[in-house]
């Protein structure tokens, strides 16, 4: 009895070690899959309210029971209130894009290559972040500057997070404008109308279970300044985790009228490497899942002992 008591700690103990790789997806790398289509967003809510009154319904007829209630209420209730805060931040980007778009030189016109370079990036990089329970997803915005009064292609790396799985061509950009090349790197390709143009590209990585969320940024080419922010209504915080002196807390001028939060750094050299950490994200119910699984496996392992000494006493 004693040896199959320590033989059941040894297996609860060996899930609780392993189940953090069972539970992680493996995140593969593509392109436009995201949601960020408000219509799409609606849908979905649309579809959640429709399943929380199917489950009050069945909860009433008592086909469910008090406890399976709560459940999928909390289950359901969170989601909603996810895709609430999606749309809520496509709403604040949408009027974001439109003072950039009326204020275009605000990124910065002069280049960092050389000043005969006729086309070029901008200065400034900005990247607003924001989460759900299972998703990372930001949107990262920069400029090109055609100097020139011809339409002229130019071909540049992007900088998204090392740990991005998904990606998808936003302002300014189709799918076909972004290429993923053998090593994984993402490049823009597209010709450009004279004067500056605002692109962005949104990204999405996924919760860590179990760990700490950080983003991985190494910059390409040299960058005059790089902020990262999110919304103060958003409950999630972007904050250094790297050296102290790679990141400051502030905010370019465009984003600081009391919506957003975040840190700024500065003047980067190519390859460069800047990482952040991303909290406020509530994990609560990962911690049960491991619980959950220990449970299950200790009540399935007594079952099979109890079977198998029946089996003997026979």
């Amino acid at each position: 009895m004693v040896v199959v008591i320590c033989g059941l700690l040894a297996v609860s103990l060996l899930i609780t070690l392993l189940s953090p790789f069972w539970l992680c997806d493996e995140g593969v790398l593509l392109p436009a899959t995201i949601a960020n289509n408000p219509e799409e967003l609606k849908r979905r809510q649309t579809k959640l309210l429709d399943a929380y009154l199917a489950d009050e319904e069945a909860y009433k007829q008592g086909a469910i029971s008090q406890r399976e209630w709560q459940i999928r209420q909390r289950y359901l209730g969170n989601r909603y209130v996810d895709l609430g805060r999606r749309l809520q931040h496509l709403s604040r980007l949408g009027v974001l894009l439109a003072g950039m778009a009326g204020m275009g030189i605000f990124l910065g016109s002069a280049p960092l290559e050389a000043d005969e370079a006729s086309i070029a990036r901008t200065l400034r990089h900005i990247v607003l972040v924001n989460a759900d329970l299972d998703t990372v997803w930001g949107q990262y915005f920069f400029a090109v500057h055609n100097k020139s009064n011809q339409p002229q292609r130019f071909r540049s790396e992007v900088m998204l997070p090392r740990e991005t799985v998904d990606f998808q061509a936003l302002e300014g950009l189709t799918a076909e404008n972004l290429q993923l090349d053998h090593h994984g790197k993402i490049f823009l390709e597209k010709e450009f109308a004279p004067g500056i143009s605002l692109l962005s590209i949104g990204f999405q990585t996924k919760v860590a279970k179990f760990s700490r969320d950080q983003l991985t940024f190494v910059a390409p080419f040299a960058i005059g300044e790089f902020s990262l922010a999110s919304t103060l209504g958003s409950g999630v915080l972007v904050s250094n985790s790297g050296a102290r002196e790679e990141f400051s807390e502030g905010l370019p001028a465009m984003l600081s009228s009391g919506t957003y939060r975040g840190i700024l750094s500065k003047d980067l050299a190519a390859g460069a490497l800047r990482r952040v950490e991303i909290t406020g994200i509530p994990k609560e119910r990962n911690y049960l899942y491991l619980v959950a699984i220990i449970f299950t496996v200790i009540l399935a392992g007594s079952a099979l002992y109890l079977l198998a000494a029946r089996g003997v006493g026979r």
